[in-house]
């Protein structure tokens, strides 16, 4: 049963996009780790050239390489003891968490404690980058190394599929005359499932409305078709608009390249999402999340972790909000997917295995080797 409605919604996670040949968290913190080929521009952002540098490495790049060293060396151990080793997103949320405190946005004795640390301890890192400049403030830094993550995932994401496959359900799902509504949730920064779409000239809605010839912007109202997808955590052809102007401050999609170097409206990092989900268009995206996931009694989830703290709550709040609603998880290990799961949901899936109830089942598969009519059988 789906609903009186007859909407059923999805949740994308990274594993999703394996089939396509993007690259995985781990290649990606190497590429962000590395900075090879990678300088600051004119505007502040970060490239990667297509060919080698022929001058010395680019100062910025080398001070934020060096950061990376002294957090790790600093917070590494704290993986290490959880079986893994940082990632990027680990970098970021601890860059994030600083940047934060230091602009005093949020408030912590123990990160400004550790900020204290890294500019008496660690002094190198805040010398001046130019002669007769003033040495780099604590929030100076932070914010290059952000603008320097976000810059190089998106650019790494941007990359060419070598196979869009494994969304042959889409199809499947809007040629099935029982379904209304159709709501894709994806966690992904990259564009497969709007390629996707377009390439088999399939409607749909993405929440933003043509401005003029060159723009798209952001209107959480505007999502009326059969498909509608939402990126909880923004999308590599997002920018802030450039705009001075509090009021005029949007979220866009640029049709044609802009002179400036706009910032890429992803959101990236762990734990520093939680405080992000009650800002701006990620509010948006999370109040559009809980409505329309409460116009739908089934929830198909792959290629997610569960990692998400902010995530992993909607979906509880959500699958105890009615007795009619289920999951279905297309994952290929049971036991890799208890075990790397946040406890709360763990807790979960390992209970309704052990009871042997239906309120969460799973599908023994990856992603691309599942169909639309085995999912169907699924969801009864």
């Amino acid at each position: 049963m789906l609903d009186s409605n007859n909407n059923i919604a999805f949740l994308f996670g990274a594993g999703v996009s394996v089939p396509s040949g993007l690259y995985r968290t781990d290649e990606l913190t190497e590429k962000v780790l590395s900075g090879e080929n990678v300088y600051r521009n004119l505007c502040g952002g970060y490239e990667v050239s297509d060919i080698p540098l022929r001058d010395e490495e680019d100062k910025y790049v080398i001070r934020i390489k060096k950061l990376f060293h002294v957090l790790n060396n600093n917070l590494g151990g704290h993986y290490s003891f959880i079986n893994r080793q940082m990632n990027y997103e680990d970098y970021f949320y601890f860059i994030d968490t600083i940047y934060a405190d230091e602009s005093m946005d949020f408030e912590n004795p123990i990160v400004a404690y550790f900020s204290d640390y890294l500019f008496k301890v660690h002094s190198s890192l805040f010398e001046p980058m130019e002669e007769y400049f003033n040495s780099l403030r604590i929030i100076d830094l932070m914010k290059e190394a952000k603008n320097y993550i976000k810059d190089l995932v998106a650019h790494y994401l941007n990359k060419k599929p070598e196979d869009l496959s494994q969304f042959n359900l889409i199809e499947n799902l809007v040629n099935d005359e029982k379904l209304n509504k159709i709501y894709l949730f994806t966690l992904n920064h990259d564009t497969l499932v709007e390629q996707y779409l377009r390439v088999n000239k399939i409607i749909f809605s993405d929440g933003f409305v043509q401005e003029n010839v060159t723009t798209k912007i952001w209107n959480p109202q505007s999502f009326n078709e059969k498909i509608n997808l939402f990126k909880l955590h923004g999308s590599i052809d997002w920018s802030f608009s450039l705009s001075s102007d509090s009021y005029e401050k949007k979220v866009c999609i640029y049709l044609v390249p802009q002179r400036d170097t706009p910032e890429t409206a992803i959101l990236i990092g762990s734990f520093n999402k939680l405080p992000a989900y009650t800002k701006g268009i990620n509010f948006d995206l999370q109040c559009l999340f809980a409505k329309y996931l409460n116009e739908c009694n089934r929830l198909v989830i792959s290629g997610y972790s569960f990692s998400d703290q902010g995530i992993n709550s909607r979906i509880i709040n959500w699958l105890y909000g009615s007795r009619d609603r289920k999951i279905v998880i297309i994952h290929k290990n049971e036991k890799d997917l208890i075990r790397d799961a946040r406890p709360a949901i763990s807790r979960i899936i390992d209970q309704n295995i052990i009871q042997e109830n239906d309120l969460v089942r799973i599908i023994p598969k990856w992603f691309q080797e599942t169909n639309w009519a085995e999912i169907n059988s699924y969801l009864e």
